[in-house]
């Protein structure tokens, strides 16, 4: 009875967590168009949840700041987005293969490269499993951009991964 207890409390925890982080994401969201302050891209959507706000209230939240909800697709999108808008010249390649950077044949493909003028300049990848950045081959693709002096990051498609975070990552490993 104690194991299935401590479940219940477990889940239920991470559940009132979800609910709260949303909360407070779109309290945020409408404290900012209170204030005349938009996302970067000036757009506002309806959000399809409404929390706590009263009857009849919605919060309006950028389309670019929801959940990706696990889809590689939009993080992909998303990652192009950052690249256009802030990193002129730079060319997004899917698919790199470590020995095309000269990291030698280690048991990982990048998931995308940043390039300028055909120079690898970051390596990007996007990681399904809640742990796989603990994977041997991950951290070896890691250490090799590290070795290189090439940029590196991941993002973890079940964590929400917004414009403002990708965009935070990117200025990170991208000498401007």
């Amino acid at each position: 009875m104690g194991f299935l207890n401590n479940l219940l409390k477990k889940e239920t925890r991470k559940i009132l967590s979800g609910v709260m982080d949303a909360v407070a994401d779109n309290v945020v969201d409408a404290a900012k168009e209170a204030l005349g302050q938009k996302s970067s891209d000036n757009v506002f959507v309806e959000s399809e949840r409404s929390y706590g706000g009263g009857a009849g209230s919605s919060f309006q939240v950028s389309a670019d700041e929801e959940h990706c909800g696990g889809d590689a697709d939009v993080v992909a999108e998303r990652i192009r987005k950052v690249l256009t808008s802030n990193y002129s010249g730079m060319e997004l390649r899917k698919g790199v293969q470590s020995g095309t950077i000269g990291a030698g044949m280690i048991s990982w493909n990048y998931t995308y490269g940043i390039y300028k003028d055909g120079i690898p300049v970051a390596m990007i990848n996007l990681l399904e499993g809640h742990n796989d950045y603990k994977r041997k081959s991950v951290l070896q693709s890691k250490q090799a951009c590290e070795d290189l002096r090439i940029g590196y990051v991941h993002f973890i498609l079940h964590l929400p991964n917004r414009v403002s975070y990708i965009k935070q990552q990117l200025q990170k490993i991208i000498a401007a």
